[in-house]
């Protein structure tokens, strides 16, 4: 607000005032201009400055981080390499930044990658990215270098870049490959042991089928009673010890996948009086009596010599651990 005396001299709305006006204004245009941009400057310059701080901050993650990461454009070419990668693949972030990611792929990735990712970009159907999988990379000298891959997407402004993730499985795929090749040699092993069991059985049977039929052509002869008892226990053990060979020869078809039952009709009472007999010798020497209390049906359907293998087991077991009195099989 001017206070004073007009000048007779002027009148009212003379170009004079007009001029004052318009001088006043712009004066006071440029100032509040010149008070904003002093202070978008200043704002700008503290923004780059959170902005620097925060890609110094994103930086030294990044090259902190034990997985390689890589950094991708839609066309496949490299942006950025970490200290991580460099170390898995063994090039430098300036042999790989501006080149197609194709080159540390072996094939038959490498030639189908451009096409996967134009797929991709065309389709929006997903295969890999999102999800993790385990892959094969290429080293810079050229061996193959077996890595977990996970791959992330951004998008900025309509345009896709994709991020990474890879983590050097080397020292576990060399454990999974040991432990394998240990496995195979368990295997082969039991394989070894069930043919020399297989072998050896037959190899026994032989003699012990001799020693059968000898003392049934003994037992033909004229024997006191007390003789004939003893070769009949000979020839229950002899059936037994066979019998036993049996079995040895049925492990080993077991561990190839070849055992099969019998299912036959046999006599459960003339069964357990071979297994009495058998063992009547050995409870005999210890004083221990040994008797059969058969109270069941006589005649059963199954395999008789699995059957015998049991209660001969078990028959045995209670001589060898009864110390007075005796064993009723019932």
């Amino acid at each position: 607000r001017f206070i004073g005396q007009p000048n007779p001299d002027f009148l009212p709305g003379s170009n004079q005032h007009t001029a004052l006006a318009l001088a006043i204004a712009f004066i006071t245009v440029g100032l509040s201009l010149m008070a904003a941009g002093i202070n978008a400057i200043v704002r700008y310059r503290a923004l780059m400055r959170r902005s620097l701080e925060t890609a110094s901050e994103l930086q030294a993650i990044v090259d902190a981080a034990v997985d390689g990461i890589v950094k991708i454009s839609d066309r496949g070419i490299i942006l950025s390499f970490n200290e991580s990668a460099e170390r898995i693949f063994g090039y430098s972030a300036d042999e790989v930044v501006g080149k197609n990611v194709r080159m540390l792929m072996p094939n038959p990735h490498q030639d189908a990658h451009d096409s996967y990712l134009k797929n991709y970009l065309h389709t929006g159907e997903r295969q890999i990215i999102g999800s993790g999988r385990e892959v094969w990379a290429l080293h810079k000298d050229g061996h193959r270098i077996p890595v977990r891959l996970a791959i992330g997407e951004a998008r900025l402004g309509g345009i896709s870049t994709f991020v990474g993730f890879i983590s050097d499985i080397t020292e576990r795929h060399r454990m999974e490959t040991d432990l394998r090749r240990t496995k195979e040699d368990a295997e082969q092993a039991a394989a070894a042991k069930s043919a020399f069991l297989a072998n050896m059985s037959h190899e026994i049977r032989t003699p012990m089928n001799a020693i059968i039929g000898f003392t049934d052509l003994v037992l033909d002869t004229p024997l006191n009673q007390s003789q004939a008892r003893h070769l009949g226990v000979v020839k229950t053990s002899a059936r037994s010890l066979l019998n036993l060979l049996n079995d040895i020869l049925d492990t080993a078809k077991l561990d190839g996948g070849h055992t099969e039952l019998e299912h036959r009709d046999f006599s459960l009472r003339a069964l357990c009086e071979q297994i009495i007999a058998a063992q009547s010798l050995n409870a005999g020497r210890k004083g221990l009596f040994l008797k059969l209390d058969y109270q069941a049906q006589e005649h059963f359907k199954g395999d008789p010599l699995r059957i015998q293998q049991v209660l001969l087991n078990l028959v045995s077991n209670a001589v060898k651990f009864t110390h007075t009195g005796g064993v009723t099989l019932m």
